[in-house]
């Protein structure tokens, strides 16, 4: 950037947009380095190197700045540059479908959380139980409504040394909605596990049922199943789990999804792209064809 400067002065340096950008990247690396030297420091006078992770945070993200450099080799490759320029040129007939398979996931989103939010979940083993795994717990003399399986919460440690018999603990919460405002924490075993199995005349803690990854529980959540459920990633074993807990008329939900979303929505979304391309390759040839005999009226001349 200095050489730039002192070779082409600085209204010669700041008439060429790329070296606008380069000038910004070097001034984010600039502020970059006092941050970088006080990281240094710190692991240099703390033995225990986590104290210094969250000053490194922001640093992680200028970092990140530097990717935006790759930019600049669009220009030594001709070919990418038309490519680019042609996924530019589709943009605005692809927004309007991109708008509406996003409107459609939100449908989706909104239905799968009425119909199967809370009223998914499975029988887990230990070997289905994971650190941050949603659980119901079954709690001795807690009075939940009939429709529950047990307390909420999630699996926030396990020990096996220090708890044997109730190796989980189990952050209970008011609702999966409203996590973070935590009730207690129970120390639990597995009903019916086999391994760190709690039986019913136990006045202990147990998990009864384990809550999927996949679910609908929140709109995040529920959101991630039905864009998984679109592009057909281990969709059948989301559509068993809902129909064990809600009957096999679930399945229609799954069906009309992939039916409506994958073979029409997206089909016509790759339609809009392959379309797209031919008519720009189909102008780029045009174009070219007028070029050549420019170019041979000029050599006849």
């Amino acid at each position: 950037m200095s050489i730039k400067i002192a070779g082409l002065g600085i209204l010669g340096y700041v008439k060429n947009p790329q070296n606008l950008f380069d000038g910004f990247i070097v001034c984010i690396g600039a502020y970059e380095f006092p941050t970088g030297i006080s990281l240094m420091f710190c692991y240099f006078q703390n033995q225990d190197g986590s104290v210094c992770t969250a000053s490194s945070t922001t640093l992680s993200i200028l970092r990140a700045f530097r990717l935006v450099r790759l930019v600049k080799f669009l220009r030594r490759f001709p070919q990418f540059q038309k490519q680019v320029g042609r996924i530019a040129e589709m943009l605005r007939p692809v927004a309007t479908m991109v708008v509406l398979i996003f409107l459609f996931l939100f449908i989706y989103t909104i239905l799968g959380m009425n119909l199967f939010g809370a009223k998914m979940w499975f029988r887990p083993t230990w070997k289905d139980i994971q650190l941050g795994d949603w659980v119901y717990v079954d709690i001795p003399g807690d009075n939940l409504p009939s429709m529950l399986p047990g307390r909420p919460g999630i699996i926030q440690g396990i020990s096996t040394e220090e708890h044997p018999r109730l190796p989980y603990n189990v952050r209970i919460v008011s609702s999966f909605t409203t996590f973070g405002y935590e009730t207690g924490q129970v120390w639990a075993g597995i009903r019916d596990d086999g391994v760190f199995t709690v039986l019913p005349w136990d006045n202990s803690a147990a998990i009864s049922f384990a809550i999927p990854r996949e679910n609908f529980d929140t709109f995040q959540s529920g959101l991630l199943t039905v864009f998984q459920i679109l592009t057909q990633t281990n969709w059948p074993d989301i559509m068993y789990t809902a129909c064990s807990t809600n009957g096999s008329a679930s399945a229609l939900y799954f069906y009309a999804l992939i039916f409506v979303g994958n073979y029409v929505l997206m089909n016509v979304f790759l339609g809009i792209v392959i379309v797209g391309f031919g008519e720009n390759k189909g102008q780029l040839a045009i174009i070219e064809k007028d070029n050549r005999e420019l170019a041979m009226q000029r050599f006849k001349s």
